[in-house]
This record gives structure tokens, C-alpha cells and sequence, in this order.
């Protein structure tokens, strides 16, 4: 991706946990849904009332078609009250240009220093306990691993020659987050095996503990598949195992 958003929003007081929970579960797919590639999401330790966030796309053309698409849309329209009410301040944002852009003739690079903390043992030991990955419940694990096992499968299945895979895997909040895409040609059809593969088996495990699994193409070809397992509702004893 060449051109990256960094957007900072200053919000209301006491109203970071309701965006965020609105972000992940209607904005994420939302955006994606119309060719958005939406990155990290993070709480700035520091201010309680601010929540900073990255997207990117390929180029200035397809950024203006996909702001467009989206906040024209459906998911914008059902949802942009709720989320314009926690909001004091969104138009704090930076245009980076990323990994694989071309400056133009006689562009000077710009240089960035990036400081330590003064204590670095300190932080280290702040970041240790407060940014962490806790360990999971062996069943988000296990579902975790399964979900990107079959989404991968199904890639090499249908995704055609030459195509390519993208993983992430995210803890936001109460919740991890899998997204599973790819660049291929093929339409992602699921594969049932008898044994919970594909991606009827995929949602069967995902929902038994609570979570949600899409699955569909991408704006602009290639196929996606996102999971949202509730970490919190398995720590309290849902299983995932009896949908194989």
C-alpha cells in the first residue's frame, strides 16, 4: 500500500470504549468492503479521550473511489450518528505515503528521529505488562489456528495460480481479530469435508464460542475472511470443539 492515513480523533469524555466497540464491529468490515485497508488501532495510554488508527489504499485514485464508496454507503449512513456523538475532534489527519511509493523528481527524503524514554528498563516493563499479548483460552487457540488453517486451505484451493495471502492477528479490546486475504481470481466456495473444514465449518466454531466469521470477495477481486473471537466469553467457559 502506498498511501496511508494516520487519523488521530480527540473524543468526548468517557466515550472511547463505545467508538471503539462500534469501530470494530461495524467500520472494520465496513471499509473493507469497498477496497479499505484498515490497520492498527490503538488507545493512547496517555489521554483516556483518544483513539488513533491507520488505513491505507494503493494510490490517490483508488483512496478518492473508496472514501467515496464507503461513506456513501450503507454501513456510514446506519452508523455515523452513534459515532459522530463520541467524537469533539476527527480532522486530525496525516497523509504518509508508504512502502513502494515513488517520490517525484528532486524530492529530498525526510528523516525522522525516534526517541527512547529516558528509563528504558522502565518502559520495557510498562510495555511488558500493559501492551503484552495475554495468553489466550486454549479454545480461541485452537479456533484461531483452525480459522487460518481453512482460510488458507481455501485460498490454495480456489485463489488461482500465482495468488497471495495476507494474515493478520489482532487483540482489540475484549476480542481477537482474524483477517485472512488474498489477491487471487478464484471465488473462495467452501469446501466440506465432513470434518469442520471450509467455510461452513469456519463459522460453526467461530459462533460456538461467541464470535462472528465473514467471509466474501474484496472490492476490486481477491477474496477475505475475518473472524472476531470474544476472548473473554471463552475465559468464562465456552468451548469451541464440538462443531468438528
Amino acid at each position: 500500500m502506498s498511501i496511508v492515513e494516520l487519523r488521530q480523533y480527540t473524543l468526548r469524555p468517557g466515550a472511547r470504549d463505545t467508538l471503539i466497540e462500534l469501530f470494530e464491529r461495524e467500520f472494520v468490515t465496513g471499509q473493507q468492503a469497498v477496497g479499505i485497508h484498515v490497520g492498527g488501532r490503538f488507545r493512547d495510554l496517555d489521554d483516556p479521550d483518544r483513539f488513533v488508527w491507520l488505513r491505507s489504499f494503493p494510490d490517490m485514485r483508488r483512496r478518492r473511489r473508496s472514501l467515496e464508496a464507503f461513506y456513501t454507503g450503507p454501513v456510514w449512513r446506519a452508523h455515523r450518528d452513534a459515532a459522530n456523538a463520541t467524537m469533539v475532534d476527527s480532522d486530525d489527519v496525516l497523509l504518509l505515503r508508504g512502502p513502494g511509493f515513488t517520490p517525484s523528481p528532486g524530492t529530498r527524503e525526510v528523516g525522522a528521529t525516534i526517541c527512547q524514554p529516558p528509563d528504558a528498563a522502565a518502559f520495557a516493563a510498562y510495555a511488558a505488562r500493559h501492551l503484552g499479548p495475554d495468553p489466550l483460552p486454549a479454545s480461541v487457540d485452537l479456533a484461531a489456528y483452525r480459522v487460518i488453517q481453512e482460510a488458507l486451505t481455501n485460498v490454495r484451493k480456489h485463489a488461482g495460480p500465482g495468488a497471495r495471502a495476507e494474515v493478520s492477528v489482532v487483540r482489540v479490546g475484549p476480542n481477537t481479530e482474524i483477517t485472512v486475504i488474498d489477491n487471487g481470481t478464484g471465488t473462495g466456495a467452501a469446501d466440506g469435508d465432513g470434518g469442520g473444514h471450509g467455510l461452513l465449518g469456519m463459522r460453526e466454531r467461530v459462533t460456538a464460542l461467541g464470535g462472528s466469521c465473514t467471509a466474501g470477495p474484496r472490492y476490486g477481486g481477491g477474496f477475505r475472511v475475518q473472524a472476531i473471537l470474544p476472548v473473554k466469553a471463552a475465559e468464562t467457559g465456552a468451548t469451541g470443539e464440538g462443531t468438528s
